[in-house]
């Protein structure tokens, strides 16, 4: 399988990562909706909602095996150690997985850390840079592997924070090693061009790594981690289709930005249920 950045440079087209989430059962039956869809790559979540759900790995390889289609997962350094993390993706090495999202990890509700604790051995910076000394052969404690790792490994960006602290952020995870970024989804498409001027006169030089542009699918009742513009709350209250609307919002971004590669998230709603009807409608209008 291509790692993602390959695909992207290869294509001629707009790249399309679709956002999956685990079930919280270890039955196929539950993921057999996914073999409908059609994307690029898909792209596994980690442990959303907080909840006990299948391993981000193991289901990106199952994923994989079961489509064809190349697939990444994302991998929080909240939930383990040095020991367990490099284990974790010696195993997805072994399953033919190249491609890795190292992020944080939300924090713990109150009502969570009375059941579970935070680990956090690595900071994601420092996930970054184990995983390409991974790529060289050394592990954690600096002792050689047999083979070396092929990983392709991607950071996350989240323009609702401070731009300022974001661009300080960024620039060290580029320079540890990272080979793709991912924008958290957003909607005002002035944000990421705010953040890559004040990149630009901090650190004199542009972003040089792909990057995938992250949209928020939206229905009526759906929920976003980003708060949603008027425009789009007054129309799905008007019963405008959620495709339509996305459809829309990749047509701003495109007029303001030279767009690769996109992160798509499917709608989702209070309980946790993903409408993957929708993102396959979109995937079919934009073939």
């Amino acid at each position: 399988m291509p790692s993602i950045t390959e695909l992207i440079r290869s294509e001629n087209k707009i790249v399309y990562v679709l956002d999956v989430s685990p079930p919280r059962s270890g039955n196929e039956l539950l993921v057999q909706e996914l073999l409908d869809l059609t994307p690029d790559v898909f792209s596994v979540a980690y442990n959303p909602g907080l909840s006990v759900r299948v391993n981000s790995a193991m289901m990106a390889s199952w994923i994989q095996s079961a489509t064809g289609i190349t697939s990444l997962f994302f991998l929080a350094t909240r939930d383990m150690n040095k020991l367990a993390i490099q284990s974790l993706l010696l195993g997805a090495q072994l399953q033919g997985l190249e491609n890795i999202v190292v992020v944080q990890g939300d924090p713990f509700t109150e009502s969570k850390s009375q059941h579970i604790q935070n680990v956090n051995d690595f900071s994601p910076t420092q996930l970054i840079q184990s995983v390409k000394n991974l790529n060289s052969r050394k592990d954690f404690e600096d002792k050689n592997l047999i083979y070396p790792t092929d990983f392709c490994v991607g950071s996350t960006v989240d323009l609702s924070k401070d731009l300022n602290s974001e661009a300080e952020l960024l620039n060290k995870k580029i320079l540890l090693g990272s080979d793709f970024l991912i924008l958290q989804p957003f909607f005002n498409v002035d944000l990421p061009e705010k953040l890559f001027d004040i990149f630009y006169k901090k650190f004199h030089r542009h972003i040089d790594i792909p990057i995938i542009w992250g949209i928020q699918m939206l229905e009526k009742n759906s929920k976003s981690f980003s708060t949603i513009p008027n425009w789009i709350l007054r129309d799905l209250s008007k019963g405008r289709p959620g495709v339509d609307i996305t459809l829309e919002m990749i047509e701003n971004l495109k007029n303001v930005q030279n767009l690769e590669c996109i992160y798509l998230v499917p709608p989702f709603f209070e309980n946790g249920r993903r409408n993957y009807e929708a993102a396959k409608e979109l995937l079919s209008l934009i073939v």
